[in-house]
């Protein structure tokens, strides 16, 4: 099984991990497609994937629901940082059962491509454990995934072991921090 990790400061981890998973799907394998730390379904690469490949993808969110998830969904409204780094209020509880969901479905015998999107991040602000993650990685392996791909910031020398390959996205120049420019729909989010 090959492991990835998409990882930095940058944009895109999450915009390529959707292109490898779109590959893999084109493959022809199912795709088992989980997020940490994000909530309400409303990245248009999210609903890209439902709209194309809802029958070779499982998608799950385990993160908080923007308050402004329906006008976001309508197109009316951008979403801002806090629908995805907002964790003050993460109830262990959802930790608990998106841990046990990801184990339950990893040995379901359904998929054979796991990608655990913004679970770096997750690990960065100890909502997940190194454990947490060999375990997903080690059950994947059991069960004869052909991939196993996690994105997010904040990967540390520990966490980077479990991984064949490692990419660092470094941002030089965007015009959503250097003129303000607002999120786009299907572009930033």
């Amino acid at each position: 099984m090959k492991s990835i990790a998409l990882t930095g400061d940058s944009k895109g981890k999450t915009t390529s991990s959707i292109a490898i998973t779109i590959n893999e799907i084109r493959k022809g394998n199912k795709v088992l497609f989980l997020q940490y730390l994000k909530g309400g379904r409303f990245s248009g690469e999210i609903h890209y994937l439902i709209k194309h490949y809802n029958d070779q993808i499982k998608i799950l969110q385990y993160g908080k629901v923007s308050i402004f998830s329906e006008e976001i969904n309508a197109g009316k409204r951008s979403p801002g940082m806090e629908c995805f780094t907002e964790v003050k209020g993460y109830k262990k509880s959802l930790m608990r059962y998106s841990i046990e969901k990801t184990l339950e479905l990893i040995q379901s015998g359904l998929f054979n491509v796991l990608v655990l999107d913004e679970s770096i991040t997750a690990y960065w602000l100890k909502k997940l454990s190194l454990k947490h993650i060999k375990e997903f990685k080690d059950r994947a392996d059991i069960n004869k995934y052909s991939l196993f791909l996690c994105t997010g910031r904040g990967l540390d020398h520990k966490l980077s072991k479990l991984f064949d390959e490692v990419y660092f996205f470094n941002q030089i120049k965007h015009p959503y921090h250097d003129i303000n420019l607002a999120g786009r729909y299907g572009i930033e989010y």
